[in-house]
Order: structure tokens, then sequence, then C-alpha cells
């Protein structure tokens, strides 16, 4: 790996606590999501009846671990369990309308806050970060 291969990595990082550190500061004490539960409730939304075996899988834990995780979501009342039509032993996933406002109200306040760290860049670091950012993302459909 290349000194600035090493350097990326750690500023990805460092710039990642940051915005958790800001994210944190603008709830001011008010109980939300964390990034774990956020990133959860996206891919069940994006995932409509995503199944626990699918989340299970995407989350990189174990079925008994993806459990708990969900139960704790459950409780929260952020998602809701359907039992599958075809299939007893399948269980799908749904956003209740509270997980689904409040993945709307987080994904927003994030905006809100990184908003202003990008809008601090010139105009063409913004376009540099744009394309960089797109490659990345095109690398991980190849």
């Amino acid at each position: 790996m290349t000194k600035e291969a090493e350097k990326i990595i750690a500023a990805t990082f460092q710039v990642s606590r940051l915005l958790r550190r800001k994210i944190a500061q603008a709830e001011n004490g008010v109980k939300s999501i964390n990034m774990l539960q956020l990133y959860a409730l996206s891919y069940i939304k994006e995932r409509y009846k995503a199944t626990m075996k699918e989340f299970a899988d995407h989350m990189q834990v174990s079925p008994p671990s993806a459990t708990s995780f969900i139960d704790r979501l459950v409780k929260m009342g952020l998602v809701k369990r359907l039992p599958s039509r075809t299939n007893r032993k399948i269980v799908q996933l749904k956003l209740t309308p509270l997980g689904n406002s409040t993945l709307t109200k987080t994904l927003q306040q994030e905006k809100h806050i990184f908003r202003p760290i990008v809008e601090a860049l010139s105009r063409n670091d913004q376009q540099h970060m744009l394309r960089i950012l797109q490659s990345i993302l095109q690398q991980k459909h190849s």
C-alpha cells in the first residue's frame, strides 16, 4: 500500500469521526438512532420486505446477532416483522411509519450538517471530490 493510500484511509476515518461528532452536537442530548441503525433502516427501506437472512448477510453478522439487532429496532418502533405469505419460516422486514420518518429526518439532518463542510471547498475541489467518490462507487459495482 502506498503512503498516499494510507493517508487517504486515515483521512477518511477522521472525516467520519468529525461527522459523527457534529451529528452528536446537533442532537444536543436528544435521543436518536446511531450510524449502524441508520445503515440498517436504509437497507430495509431499499430492499422492501428484506428477509432476516438477507439482512444478516448484508450486515455480515450471524443470524442470531441480526435477530438481536432487529429486536432493538422493533422495540424502538422503527421496524416490524412480517410473516411471509408463501413460507412461514421466512420473516420479512419493513419500516414502520415512525421508522420511515426517522430515517428521512436523520438523513436530512446529516445533509444539513455535511453541506457547509462541502461548500467550504472550492468549486474545483468539489468537482474533484465528486469525480473521485463516483469512481469509488463504480468500483463497488464491478
